[in-house]
Protein backbone atom coordinates (compact mmCIF):
# COMPACT_ATOMS: atom_id res chain seq x y z
CA UNK A 1 0.00 0.00 0.00
CA UNK A 2 2.92 2.48 0.83
CA UNK A 3 5.01 1.62 -2.26
CA UNK A 4 1.04 2.37 -4.49
CA UNK A 5 1.08 5.47 -2.27
CA UNK A 6 4.64 6.56 -2.71
CA UNK A 7 3.78 6.02 -6.89
CA UNK A 8 0.66 8.08 -6.90
CA UNK A 9 2.64 10.87 -4.98
CA UNK A 10 5.77 10.81 -7.57
CA UNK A 11 3.10 10.75 -10.53
CA UNK A 12 1.02 13.65 -8.40
CA UNK A 13 4.44 15.35 -8.44
CA UNK A 14 5.42 15.49 -11.76
CA UNK A 15 2.27 16.11 -12.57
CA UNK A 16 2.68 19.11 -10.70
CA UNK A 17 6.06 20.21 -12.14
CA UNK A 18 4.44 19.33 -15.42
CA UNK A 19 1.60 21.87 -14.80
CA UNK A 20 4.31 24.52 -13.87
CA UNK A 21 6.22 24.27 -16.71
CA UNK A 22 3.28 25.03 -18.92
CA UNK A 23 1.93 28.27 -16.64
CA UNK A 24 5.25 30.03 -16.47
CA UNK A 25 4.37 33.83 -17.31
CA UNK A 26 5.59 34.86 -20.36
CA UNK A 27 3.08 38.14 -20.17
CA UNK A 28 4.80 40.98 -21.71
CA UNK A 29 8.22 40.09 -21.92
CA UNK A 30 11.01 41.06 -24.24
CA UNK A 31 13.45 38.12 -25.68
CA UNK A 32 16.08 37.97 -27.34
CA UNK A 33 17.67 35.24 -29.53
CA UNK A 34 20.80 35.66 -31.20
CA UNK A 35 22.14 32.42 -33.50
CA UNK A 36 23.50 34.30 -36.26
CA UNK A 37 21.00 35.78 -37.26
CA UNK A 38 19.68 37.94 -34.57
CA UNK A 39 15.85 38.13 -32.98
CA UNK A 40 13.82 40.35 -30.63
CA UNK A 41 10.54 39.26 -29.79
CA UNK A 42 7.83 40.80 -27.77
CA UNK A 43 4.85 39.04 -26.16
CA UNK A 44 1.48 41.02 -25.36
CA UNK A 45 -0.83 41.02 -22.14
CA UNK A 46 -2.06 37.05 -23.15
CA UNK A 47 1.62 35.52 -23.57
CA UNK A 48 0.90 35.90 -27.11
CA UNK A 49 3.75 37.19 -29.83
CA UNK A 50 2.91 41.44 -30.56
CA UNK A 51 6.12 41.54 -32.91
CA UNK A 52 9.17 39.93 -33.97
CA UNK A 53 11.98 42.19 -34.76
CA UNK A 54 15.18 41.53 -36.89
CA UNK A 55 18.64 42.08 -35.75
CA UNK A 56 19.89 41.79 -38.72
CA UNK A 57 19.57 40.84 -42.78
CA UNK A 58 19.78 37.22 -42.32
CA UNK A 59 16.95 37.41 -39.84
CA UNK A 60 14.89 39.03 -42.37
CA UNK A 61 15.34 36.42 -44.66
CA UNK A 62 14.40 33.63 -41.73
CA UNK A 63 11.49 35.73 -41.12
CA UNK A 64 10.10 35.79 -44.48
CA UNK A 65 7.31 34.60 -44.78
CA UNK A 66 6.81 32.89 -41.18
CA UNK A 67 3.26 33.34 -39.18
CA UNK A 68 4.62 33.87 -35.89
CA UNK A 69 2.27 37.12 -34.36
CA UNK A 70 -0.09 35.99 -32.38
CA UNK A 71 0.94 32.69 -31.75
CA UNK A 72 2.52 31.59 -28.24
CA UNK A 73 6.07 32.21 -27.20
CA UNK A 74 7.09 28.54 -27.15
CA UNK A 75 5.67 28.17 -30.69
CA UNK A 76 7.26 31.33 -32.20
CA UNK A 77 10.71 30.17 -31.12
CA UNK A 78 10.39 26.63 -31.91
CA UNK A 79 9.54 28.16 -35.60
CA UNK A 80 11.89 30.92 -35.75
CA UNK A 81 15.01 28.42 -34.55
CA UNK A 82 13.86 25.04 -37.08
CA UNK A 83 13.74 27.65 -39.84
CA UNK A 84 17.25 29.00 -39.19
CA UNK A 85 18.02 25.37 -39.36
CA UNK A 86 16.49 24.65 -42.38
CA UNK A 87 18.44 27.56 -44.03
CA UNK A 88 21.29 26.21 -42.94
CA UNK A 89 22.25 29.62 -40.61
CA UNK A 90 22.64 27.26 -37.42
CA UNK A 91 26.19 25.69 -37.92
CA UNK A 92 29.42 25.32 -36.25
CA UNK A 93 29.41 24.84 -32.44
CA UNK A 94 25.51 25.81 -32.62
CA UNK A 95 25.51 28.35 -30.44
CA UNK A 96 22.43 29.66 -29.05
CA UNK A 97 21.64 33.01 -26.65
CA UNK A 98 18.92 34.08 -25.01
CA UNK A 99 18.02 37.00 -22.69
CA UNK A 100 14.48 37.65 -21.35
CA UNK A 101 13.66 41.65 -20.40
CA UNK A 102 10.61 41.37 -18.02
CA UNK A 103 9.20 43.28 -15.17
CA UNK A 104 7.95 40.14 -13.04
CA UNK A 105 9.35 36.04 -13.27
CA UNK A 106 12.61 36.70 -15.85
CA UNK A 107 14.46 34.52 -14.61
CA UNK A 108 11.41 31.53 -14.39
CA UNK A 109 10.54 32.35 -18.15
CA UNK A 110 14.58 32.69 -19.29
CA UNK A 111 15.04 29.47 -17.65
CA UNK A 112 11.71 27.55 -19.27
CA UNK A 113 12.99 28.71 -22.52
CA UNK A 114 16.24 27.95 -22.05
CA UNK A 115 14.21 24.38 -21.39
CA UNK A 116 11.99 24.61 -24.57
CA UNK A 117 15.23 25.41 -26.88
CA UNK A 118 17.51 22.08 -24.84
CA UNK A 119 14.13 20.12 -25.46
CA UNK A 120 14.83 20.71 -29.70
CA UNK A 121 17.52 17.54 -29.37
CA UNK A 122 18.07 16.31 -33.14
CA UNK A 123 19.46 19.98 -33.49
CA UNK A 124 22.06 19.55 -30.70
CA UNK A 125 22.14 22.94 -29.30
CA UNK A 126 24.66 24.88 -27.56
CA UNK A 127 22.17 27.30 -25.43
CA UNK A 128 23.19 30.15 -23.46
CA UNK A 129 21.74 32.22 -20.93
CA UNK A 130 24.28 34.46 -20.58
CA UNK A 131 26.37 35.71 -23.41
CA UNK A 132 30.05 34.64 -23.74
CA UNK A 133 32.56 37.01 -25.13
CA UNK A 134 34.43 36.20 -27.85
CA UNK A 135 31.56 34.17 -29.88
CA UNK A 136 29.86 36.99 -31.83
CA UNK A 137 32.06 40.18 -32.53
CA UNK A 138 28.68 42.01 -33.33
CA UNK A 139 27.71 40.99 -29.42
CA UNK A 140 31.03 41.51 -27.80
CA UNK A 141 30.56 45.11 -29.00
CA UNK A 142 27.20 45.40 -28.03
CA UNK A 143 28.04 43.41 -24.79
CA UNK A 144 31.00 46.35 -24.18
CA UNK A 145 28.36 49.51 -24.59
CA UNK A 146 25.86 47.81 -22.44
CA UNK A 147 28.12 47.57 -20.01
CA UNK A 148 29.25 50.77 -19.60
CA UNK A 149 26.00 52.38 -18.98
CA UNK A 150 25.07 49.06 -16.61
CA UNK A 151 22.61 47.38 -18.27
CA UNK A 152 21.75 43.65 -19.06
CA UNK A 153 22.55 42.98 -22.86
CA UNK A 154 18.72 42.08 -23.75
CA UNK A 155 18.08 46.00 -21.68
CA UNK A 156 20.50 48.15 -23.63
CA UNK A 157 18.84 46.44 -26.86
CA UNK A 158 15.63 47.17 -25.93
CA UNK A 159 17.15 50.81 -24.87
CA UNK A 160 18.49 51.45 -28.56
CA UNK A 161 15.18 50.55 -29.70
CA UNK A 162 13.55 53.01 -27.52
CA UNK A 163 15.90 55.45 -28.36
CA UNK A 164 15.52 55.28 -31.99
CA UNK A 165 11.67 55.48 -32.03
CA UNK A 166 11.65 58.22 -29.37
CA UNK A 167 14.01 61.44 -29.26
CA UNK A 168 13.27 62.33 -25.18
CA UNK A 169 14.00 58.69 -24.48
CA UNK A 170 17.48 58.45 -22.14
CA UNK A 171 19.40 55.17 -20.83
CA UNK A 172 18.26 56.19 -17.49
CA UNK A 173 14.77 56.20 -17.91
CA UNK A 174 14.79 53.24 -20.32
CA UNK A 175 16.21 50.90 -17.41
CA UNK A 176 13.06 51.73 -15.34
CA UNK A 177 10.15 51.41 -18.46
CA UNK A 178 7.39 49.30 -17.88
CA UNK A 179 7.85 46.49 -20.48
CA UNK A 180 4.34 46.60 -21.63
CA UNK A 181 5.03 50.10 -22.80
CA UNK A 182 8.30 49.11 -24.13
CA UNK A 183 7.34 46.40 -26.23
CA UNK A 184 4.04 48.74 -27.43
CA UNK A 185 6.60 51.76 -28.96
CA UNK A 186 8.79 49.18 -30.49
CA UNK A 187 5.76 47.27 -32.28
CA UNK A 188 4.43 50.71 -33.23
CA UNK A 189 7.89 51.37 -34.97
CA UNK A 190 8.68 48.07 -35.77
CA UNK A 191 9.36 49.62 -39.49
CA UNK A 192 11.82 51.14 -39.29
CA UNK A 193 13.61 48.21 -38.30
CA UNK A 194 14.34 46.46 -41.54
CA UNK A 195 17.56 45.77 -43.44
CA UNK A 196 19.81 46.09 -46.81
CA UNK A 197 22.73 45.05 -48.01
CA UNK A 198 24.75 48.12 -47.19
CA UNK A 199 22.36 49.63 -44.93
CA UNK A 200 22.23 52.98 -47.06
CA UNK A 201 18.44 53.11 -47.46
CA UNK A 202 18.23 51.99 -43.74
CA UNK A 203 20.42 55.09 -42.63
CA UNK A 204 18.43 57.12 -45.01
CA UNK A 205 15.22 55.53 -43.66
CA UNK A 206 16.53 56.00 -39.77
CA UNK A 207 18.04 59.62 -40.59
CA UNK A 208 14.37 60.40 -41.86
CA UNK A 209 12.71 59.62 -38.85
CA UNK A 210 15.34 60.93 -36.69
CA UNK A 211 14.91 64.58 -38.05
CA UNK A 212 10.88 64.07 -37.77
CA UNK A 213 11.86 63.32 -34.05
CA UNK A 214 14.03 66.22 -33.37
CA UNK A 215 11.61 68.67 -34.76
CA UNK A 216 8.74 67.37 -32.27
CA UNK A 217 11.58 67.20 -29.61
CA UNK A 218 12.41 71.03 -30.06
CA UNK A 219 8.98 72.60 -30.80
CA UNK A 220 7.75 70.31 -27.92
CA UNK A 221 10.80 71.86 -25.36
CA UNK A 222 9.67 75.48 -27.01
CA UNK A 223 5.80 74.94 -25.48
CA UNK A 224 7.27 73.16 -22.00
CA UNK A 225 9.93 76.00 -21.35
CA UNK A 226 7.31 78.76 -22.26
CA UNK A 227 4.62 76.77 -19.86
CA UNK A 228 7.29 77.00 -17.43
CA UNK A 229 7.74 80.38 -17.40
CA UNK A 230 3.77 81.24 -17.70
CA UNK A 231 3.21 78.94 -14.61
CA UNK A 232 6.32 80.51 -12.80
CA UNK A 233 5.11 84.22 -13.23
CA UNK A 234 1.57 83.16 -11.98
CA UNK A 235 1.31 80.12 -9.54
CA UNK A 236 4.99 78.79 -8.92
CA UNK A 237 3.45 76.58 -5.87
CA UNK A 238 2.01 74.23 -8.96
CA UNK A 239 5.67 73.13 -9.40
CA UNK A 240 5.87 71.82 -5.51
CA UNK A 241 3.87 68.81 -5.93
CA UNK A 242 7.16 67.70 -8.88
CA UNK A 243 9.06 66.81 -5.53
CA UNK A 244 9.05 65.97 -1.89
CA UNK A 245 11.97 67.53 -1.42
CA UNK A 246 12.72 71.37 -1.10
CA UNK A 247 13.53 72.40 -4.22
CA UNK A 248 13.71 76.34 -5.52
CA UNK A 249 10.93 76.25 -8.98
CA UNK A 250 13.06 79.03 -10.55
CA UNK A 251 15.88 76.60 -10.56
CA UNK A 252 14.07 74.02 -12.64
CA UNK A 253 12.57 76.55 -14.98
CA UNK A 254 15.96 78.22 -15.75
CA UNK A 255 17.63 74.98 -16.39
CA UNK A 256 14.54 73.65 -18.93
CA UNK A 257 15.38 76.93 -20.48
CA UNK A 258 18.99 76.57 -21.14
CA UNK A 259 18.24 72.86 -22.25
CA UNK A 260 15.71 74.25 -25.14
CA UNK A 261 18.40 77.26 -26.19
CA UNK A 262 21.04 74.61 -26.41
CA UNK A 263 18.67 72.20 -28.46
CA UNK A 264 17.82 75.33 -30.39
CA UNK A 265 21.89 75.95 -31.32
CA UNK A 266 22.34 72.59 -32.86
CA UNK A 267 22.64 73.35 -36.71
CA UNK A 268 19.94 71.50 -39.11
CA UNK A 269 20.62 70.02 -41.83
CA UNK A 270 18.18 70.37 -44.26
CA UNK A 271 16.79 67.63 -46.86
CA UNK A 272 14.43 69.47 -49.16
CA UNK A 273 16.95 71.11 -51.29
CA UNK A 274 15.88 70.22 -55.07
CA UNK A 275 17.76 67.83 -56.77
CA UNK A 276 15.94 67.08 -60.13
CA UNK A 277 19.20 68.42 -62.18
CA UNK A 278 21.36 66.35 -60.90
CA UNK A 279 19.26 63.23 -60.89
CA UNK A 280 18.52 64.37 -64.67
CA UNK A 281 22.37 63.96 -65.12
CA UNK A 282 23.02 60.85 -63.33
CA UNK A 283 20.01 59.02 -65.62
CA UNK A 284 21.84 60.50 -68.80
CA UNK A 285 24.87 58.65 -67.87
CA UNK A 286 26.47 55.96 -70.35
CA UNK A 287 27.64 53.67 -67.64
CA UNK A 288 24.65 53.97 -64.88
CA UNK A 289 22.26 53.25 -67.97
CA UNK A 290 24.87 49.81 -68.74
CA UNK A 291 24.30 49.31 -65.07
CA UNK A 292 20.60 49.93 -64.64
CA UNK A 293 19.79 47.21 -67.49
CA UNK A 294 22.06 45.05 -66.37
CA UNK A 295 20.52 44.73 -62.68
CA UNK A 296 16.66 44.29 -64.55
CA UNK A 297 17.84 41.95 -67.00
CA UNK A 298 19.77 40.18 -63.61
CA UNK A 299 16.22 39.99 -61.67
CA UNK A 300 14.41 39.12 -64.74
CA UNK A 301 16.94 36.33 -65.37
CA UNK A 302 15.79 35.13 -61.27
CA UNK A 303 12.74 35.43 -61.55
CA UNK A 304 12.84 32.66 -64.75
CA UNK A 305 15.36 30.37 -62.44
CA UNK A 306 12.52 30.95 -59.48
CA UNK A 307 9.41 29.73 -60.97
CA UNK A 308 9.97 25.61 -61.12
CA UNK A 309 10.86 25.22 -58.12
CA UNK A 310 12.45 22.25 -58.79
CA UNK A 311 16.28 22.55 -58.15
CA UNK A 312 19.07 20.76 -58.81
CA UNK A 313 22.38 21.77 -58.21
CA UNK A 314 22.94 23.79 -61.62
CA UNK A 315 19.83 26.10 -61.23
CA UNK A 316 21.43 26.13 -57.34
CA UNK A 317 24.64 27.55 -58.39
CA UNK A 318 23.19 30.29 -61.21
CA UNK A 319 20.76 30.87 -58.40
CA UNK A 320 23.57 31.72 -56.15
CA UNK A 321 25.66 33.77 -58.92
CA UNK A 322 22.62 35.83 -60.38
CA UNK A 323 21.64 36.88 -56.75
CA UNK A 324 25.46 37.57 -55.86
CA UNK A 325 25.71 39.18 -59.46
CA UNK A 326 22.38 41.68 -58.41
CA UNK A 327 23.96 42.78 -55.31
CA UNK A 328 27.56 43.78 -56.64
CA UNK A 329 25.64 45.49 -59.51
CA UNK A 330 23.25 47.76 -56.92
CA UNK A 331 26.90 48.59 -55.59
CA UNK A 332 28.41 49.43 -58.63
CA UNK A 333 25.28 51.60 -59.51
CA UNK A 334 25.03 53.47 -56.28
CA UNK A 335 29.44 53.95 -56.61
CA UNK A 336 28.74 55.58 -59.57
CA UNK A 337 25.78 57.74 -58.70
CA UNK A 338 28.38 58.98 -56.33
CA UNK A 339 30.91 59.23 -58.85
CA UNK A 340 29.02 61.57 -60.67
CA UNK A 341 27.57 63.95 -57.97
CA UNK A 342 31.35 64.13 -56.94
CA UNK A 343 30.53 66.00 -53.25
CA UNK A 344 31.41 64.80 -49.72
CA UNK A 345 28.49 66.89 -48.26
CA UNK A 346 26.24 64.71 -50.09
CA UNK A 347 25.22 60.80 -50.63
CA UNK A 348 22.89 58.98 -53.57
CA UNK A 349 21.02 55.65 -53.00
CA UNK A 350 19.60 53.79 -55.77
CA UNK A 351 16.15 52.35 -54.48
CA UNK A 352 13.59 50.11 -55.96
CA UNK A 353 14.52 52.08 -59.48
CA UNK A 354 14.61 55.29 -58.03
CA UNK A 355 18.11 57.87 -57.69
CA UNK A 356 17.21 59.10 -53.76
CA UNK A 357 20.22 62.30 -52.99
CA UNK A 358 20.30 63.38 -49.56
CA UNK A 359 23.14 65.23 -47.37
CA UNK A 360 25.26 63.54 -45.61
CA UNK A 361 24.16 63.14 -41.90
CA UNK A 362 26.74 63.13 -38.89
CA UNK A 363 26.31 59.98 -36.93
CA UNK A 364 26.45 61.65 -34.47
CA UNK A 365 22.92 63.39 -33.16
CA UNK A 366 23.67 66.41 -30.92
CA UNK A 367 20.07 66.97 -29.65
CA UNK A 368 20.20 63.04 -28.43
CA UNK A 369 23.90 64.48 -26.62
CA UNK A 370 22.06 67.23 -25.17
CA UNK A 371 19.05 65.12 -23.68
CA UNK A 372 21.27 62.94 -22.58
CA UNK A 373 23.08 65.53 -20.40
CA UNK A 374 20.35 67.60 -19.43
CA UNK A 375 18.60 64.29 -17.92
CA UNK A 376 21.43 63.36 -15.71
CA UNK A 377 21.31 67.19 -14.43
CA UNK A 378 17.39 67.18 -13.36
CA UNK A 379 18.00 64.09 -11.75
CA UNK A 380 21.27 65.18 -9.81
CA UNK A 381 20.13 68.89 -9.15
CA UNK A 382 16.63 68.06 -8.23
CA UNK A 383 15.65 64.56 -7.55
CA UNK A 384 13.48 64.18 -10.93
CA UNK A 385 13.81 63.12 -13.95
CA UNK A 386 13.48 65.95 -17.28
CA UNK A 387 10.26 63.74 -18.63
CA UNK A 388 8.66 64.36 -15.16
CA UNK A 389 9.15 67.97 -15.35
CA UNK A 390 7.67 68.20 -18.92
CA UNK A 391 4.77 65.88 -18.15
CA UNK A 392 4.03 68.24 -15.10
CA UNK A 393 4.35 71.37 -16.80
CA UNK A 394 2.20 70.03 -19.81
CA UNK A 395 -0.72 69.07 -17.18
CA UNK A 396 -1.60 72.61 -17.15
CA UNK A 397 -3.07 72.23 -20.93
CA UNK A 398 -5.62 69.69 -19.93
CA UNK A 399 -7.26 72.95 -18.30
CA UNK A 400 -10.13 74.84 -20.75
CA UNK A 401 -9.27 78.03 -18.89
CA UNK A 402 -6.52 80.35 -19.43
CA UNK A 403 -4.43 77.81 -20.98
CA UNK A 404 -6.80 77.16 -23.77
CA UNK A 405 -4.75 78.80 -26.71
CA UNK A 406 -1.74 76.76 -25.70
CA UNK A 407 -3.67 73.55 -25.73
CA UNK A 408 -5.21 74.53 -28.70
CA UNK A 409 -1.57 75.51 -30.83
CA UNK A 410 -0.09 72.22 -29.01
CA UNK A 411 -2.86 69.88 -30.66
CA UNK A 412 -2.27 71.61 -34.01
CA UNK A 413 1.66 70.55 -33.50
CA UNK A 414 0.81 67.40 -32.32
CA UNK A 415 -1.74 66.81 -35.84
CA UNK A 416 0.85 68.24 -38.07
CA UNK A 417 3.81 65.71 -36.75
CA UNK A 418 1.42 62.93 -37.03
CA UNK A 419 0.63 63.64 -40.76
CA UNK A 420 4.73 64.28 -41.23
CA UNK A 421 5.22 60.48 -39.89
CA UNK A 422 2.44 58.87 -41.97
CA UNK A 423 4.20 60.76 -44.97
CA UNK A 424 7.39 58.79 -43.88
CA UNK A 425 5.62 55.86 -43.35
CA UNK A 426 4.07 55.60 -46.49
CA UNK A 427 7.33 56.54 -48.26
CA UNK A 428 8.89 53.71 -46.53
CA UNK A 429 6.27 51.21 -47.29
CA UNK A 430 6.61 51.87 -51.10
CA UNK A 431 10.71 51.44 -50.98
CA UNK A 432 9.50 48.01 -49.54
CA UNK A 433 9.46 45.74 -52.72
CA UNK A 434 12.54 45.80 -54.26
CA UNK A 435 13.57 44.50 -50.49
CA UNK A 436 10.75 41.67 -50.40
CA UNK A 437 11.73 40.71 -53.50
CA UNK A 438 15.33 40.28 -52.56
CA UNK A 439 13.94 38.00 -49.62
CA UNK A 440 12.09 35.93 -51.46
CA UNK A 441 15.21 35.08 -53.61
CA UNK A 442 17.33 34.35 -50.71
CA UNK A 443 15.18 32.75 -48.57
CA UNK A 444 14.30 30.16 -51.97
CA UNK A 445 17.96 29.92 -52.33
CA UNK A 446 18.84 29.06 -48.82
CA UNK A 447 16.03 26.42 -48.49
CA UNK A 448 17.68 25.01 -51.98
CA UNK A 449 20.48 25.06 -50.76
CA UNK A 450 20.03 23.33 -47.82
CA UNK A 451 17.89 20.34 -49.15
CA UNK A 452 20.45 19.50 -51.87
CA UNK A 453 22.91 19.07 -49.06
CA UNK A 454 20.64 16.82 -47.29
CA UNK A 455 20.14 14.70 -50.54
CA UNK A 456 23.92 14.94 -50.43
CA UNK A 457 24.23 13.15 -47.53
CA UNK A 458 21.38 10.78 -47.81
CA UNK A 459 23.47 8.56 -50.57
Amino acid sequence: MKKILSILGLMFLLVGITACEKEVDAKNAYVTVDINPSFEILTDDSGLILEVVSGNEDADVVLYGLEIKGKTLDEGLELIINESYNLGFIKGEKNVFIDVCKNENAEALLNHLYKQIKGMKKLKLNVHKEYKSGVNETLDSLKAEADRVNMKLSEYRMALRLKAANAEMTFERAKNIDIKDANECIRKNAWMYRHRHGSAELELRIDGYKKFLNKNLLRKARIVDALGKLILATNPEYFKELSPEAFEPKDAVNLYSEYVRELESVNIITVDADYTDLIATIEADPEFISLEQQLKDTVAEIEVLLESREYDQEILTALEEKIAFADELIKRINERINEIINDDTLIGIYVHGTIIIRPVIPVVNPYREIRERYAVLFVETFGFEIDAYEAHVLAVLSSETIYGAIKAEFEVLLGELESELNELKDLCRQSELEYELELEYKNEYFKAKTKMKKQRSKR
